[in-house]
């Protein structure tokens, strides 16, 4: 038996032990430090950026119900009879505007109907797009998670948009919605992306959602009442 040779392995083995400690650790270190580390932010221009506001459930002083006149009631409770009815109502009654009828009206509104919306965060470029035309937004999707509905349900009810959610059963009652506001439906891999065709975003003159159901109404309404009080 060659004892020199069992030896020099031996040593060779060791050393390799030790380098592959030595390493491990330095590896761990590096880990280590990346996750107490803070990510590296941009900072923000104190000239051209606005600051960032934000809102929350405990800071929410809610707005008053936008109450319709009787005359758009009326025109309203007309035009759904001959209206195409979405088998869809309001995410929350939370969303009511119209505390009369029980309605949740959205005047002049962009309407995404998309397949999935899980984080708000994918609404906050439309919804922005849509308050700088002075648009309302409604949301229809089969899967809208809550977390979308109540940040929908805050920015209504504090007055800061005119915006609703639509909760629909499968995905044949979002083709109708869309359908119904000559939109298309969006699959939530494009609105993750911020990819949204030109076109897939509907409209109507007036979006109308009771509990268990909405119309998309193509005729404006006239008020005869708010005439008068300019008068």
């Amino acid at each position: 038996m060659d004892w020199n040779l069992i030896i020099i392995v031996l040593m060779g083995a060791l050393g390799l032990v030790a380098v592959g400690f030595f390493v491990d650790r330095e590896a761990y270190k590096r880990r280590r430090s990346i996750l107490d580390t803070p990510p590296e932010r941009p900072v923000l221009d104190a000239v051209d950026t606005p600051t960032p506001t934000y809102i929350d459930a405990a800071t929410v002083v809610p707005a008053k119900a936008q109450t319709l006149s009787e005359a758009e009631r009326e025109q309203i409770t007309s035009f759904i009879k001959s209206a195409q009815c979405v088998n869809a109502g309001y995410a929350s009654p939370d969303f009511v505007t119209d505390s009369v009828s029980g309605w949740a009206v959205i005047k002049n509104p962009r309407v995404l109907v998309v397949d999935e919306v899980s984080d708000p965060r994918e609404l906050y470029s439309v919804l922005a797009a849509s308050q700088r035309e002075h648009h309302g937004f409604v949301v229809v999707s089969p899967v809208l998670s809550e977390s979308v509905s109540t940040w929908l349900l805050i920015n209504a009810t504090s007055g800061i948009a005119r915006c609703l959610g639509v909760r629909v059963s499968d995905m044949d009652v979002a083709h109708t919605a869309a359908a119904q506001t000559n939109g298309q439906v969006v699959t939530w891999v494009d609105l993750k992306s911020g990819y949204l065709p030109e076109g897939s975003i509907g409209q109507c003159a007036v979006w109308v959602s009771g509990p268990q159901a909405s119309w998309a109404i193509h005729h404006r309404l006239d008020n005869p009442d708010e005439a008068t009080k300019a008068d």
